[in-house]
């Protein structure tokens, strides 16, 4: 890289800068002016003016043989400034060397960084899209995605920098995972919005309609056989229709120190007749079944068991974190894992593969 001189604009001091700088806003090192650098030709006259002597005052350009400094008004023959007391300054009578602009006025990293913004949304449209459609997190995407990142971040800022790589990389990131979590989110509610809410009310209306039946049915009859069976039937409704699935390790939990997840009195986890007890004959006789025959006599009606169930249904649905936390779990091998890498390193590596020039 050369370097060329130019003169401030304001106070008319020599600037030396390298070429790598045309065209930004540096600050003056004199008098701190924000001022665009000009190209070399551009700056041929400050060079010629560079030639002669510079004013021991300000430093500032003087053509051969000027005795006035047209920038401050010194006099280099009286040494006193035009307008100011005649006594001369040991200060102006020292030459100072102009330091290099580019220290004092290193370019702006905002449009890069607003470019590993812009670049983290694109890939965070492609990643999502491409798992809507295929259903399936295709690692070699998530490289992908890092490099769009990278890409877009470079194109926007001034010049490399790892400080721009390391936004690039966080970019890249953001956009992968919110990307999956997002993707699954969508593919959910596709499902949920083909689902039919009212049909499982209704599946869930006859299923309980039909243990009321046998279960009255068999206390009706005193057959002890069929009390069992009833009772297994019911444990296994129960177990299918009312425990949430959010707690089933609670109640597992609570049925293995024989409670029945809510009394803490009689386990209801059974699979056969032979672990029926007399504890859960008496509790089947005494609440279970007057429960289950004011339900065949319309506690709640028909139409309430049904809202209520399908609203059920409806509050149970997972929020995009939990399904973010689904997909990162269900996509988390080692493949994906070595993509993701690939990628934030794309990312990091394309925005910052050189160094500041200054």
């Amino acid at each position: 890289m050369s370097e060329f001189q130019f003169a401030c604009p304001q106070c008319g001091a020599g600037i030396v800068v390298d070429d790598s700088y045309v065209g930004y806003e540096i600050a003056c090192p004199t008098c701190e002016t924000q001022v665009m650098t000009p190209g070399p030709e551009e700056a041929g006259v400050a060079e010629e003016a560079a030639a002669g002597e510079a004013c021991p005052n300000c430093e500032a350009p003087m053509e051969e043989g000027a005795v006035l400094c047209v920038a401050c008004g010194y006099n280099t023959q009286t040494g006193a400034v035009m307008g100011a007391a005649p006594e001369p300054s040991k200060k102006a009578a020292k030459k100072k060397k102009a330091a290099p602009a580019k220290k004092n006025g290193e370019p702006s990293f905002k449009f890069g960084y607003l470019g590993a913004a812009i670049g983290g949304v694109v890939a965070l449209a492609g990643w999502t899209t491409s798992m809507v459609v295929t259903g399936y997190s295709i690692g070699w995407l998530a490289w992908l995605s890092g490099a769009v990142v990278g890409v877009v971040a470079r194109l926007c800022a001034p010049y490399c920098a790892h400080k721009l790589g390391v936004a690039a990389a966080i970019s890249a990131f953001l956009a992968i995972t919110l990307g999956q979590g997002l993707a699954g989110f969508i593919i959910f509610k596709k499902e949920v919005a083909d689902a039919d809410f009212k049909e499982w009310a209704q599946e869930d209306y006859e299923a309980k309609m039909n243990i009321a039946k046998t279960a009255a049915d068999s206390v009706r009859g005193d057959n002890e056989g069929e009390i069992k069976k009833a009772i297994v039937l019911y444990a296994d409704w129960r177990m299918e229709y009312e425990v949430d699935i959010e707690d089933i390790d609670d109640f597992v939990e609570a049925v293995g120190a024989g409670g029945d997840g809510s009394s803490g009195e009689v386990g209801w986890f059974i699979g056969e007749e032979s672990q029926v007890t007399d504890a859960h004959i008496k509790e089947f006789k005494e609440t279970i079944v007057p429960e289950l025959s004011a339900f065949m006599k319309g506690d709640p009606s028909k139409e309430e068991f049904l809202q209520q169930t399908e609203q059920e249904y409806r509050d149970s649905m997972p929020t995009f974190f939990v399904l973010l936390g689904s997909f990162l779990g269900e996509n988390l091998h080692i493949w994906n894992i070595a993509f993701l890498m690939l990628g934030l390193g794309s990312a990091y590596k394309i925005a910052a593969y050189e160094e500041d020039p200054g």
